[in-house]
């Protein structure tokens, strides 16, 4: 998943916590277990759709789409102002994450700086980006 939402400081301030909005050309939906779309406060599925759509992973997995749009694996909600609150990050991405690092460091000679950048990022936070590149 590329981006769902950008909070600007004027949606920190009215909102602290908030995520944001999504920004022009990301299209955004709250949807319960069924697929049915949730109106502003209720908790559920967040669903994004934009020009960087997730195309799956590596290893030939992917996300739930429901009509186009891609299952973030998270939970939150939407404020009456269309601003995305995170209830519940999925911890998954995270396990994932450290096993395909166990994976690069068994299968490959990548050097130990690389190793280290890549190690860097997956300390725990709000968000896990992994990056590894090989040369």
């Amino acid at each position: 998943m590329s981006w769902a939402a950008i909070a600007t400081p004027a949606d920190l301030r009215a909102a602290p916590g908030t995520v944001g909005r999504p920004p022009r050309g990301t299209h955004l939906a709250i949807l319960d277990e069924l697929g049915r779309h949730l109106p502003a406060g209720s908790r559920g599925r967040i669903f994004v759709a934009n020009e960087t759509a997730f195309e799956g992973y590596t290893d030939g997995g992917g996300k739930q789409v429901i009509d186009g749009l891609v299952s973030t694996g998270d939970i939150g909600h939407l404020d009456d102002a269309g601003r995305l609150s995170l209830n519940v990050r999925d911890l998954r991405r995270r396990a994932r994450g450290r096993d395909r690092l166990a994976r690069l460091r068994h299968r490959s000679r990548t050097s130990g700086r690389a190793l280290r950048a890549a190690r860097s990022r997956l300390r725990p936070g709000p968000e896990l980006p992994i990056t590894v590149v090989l040369s």
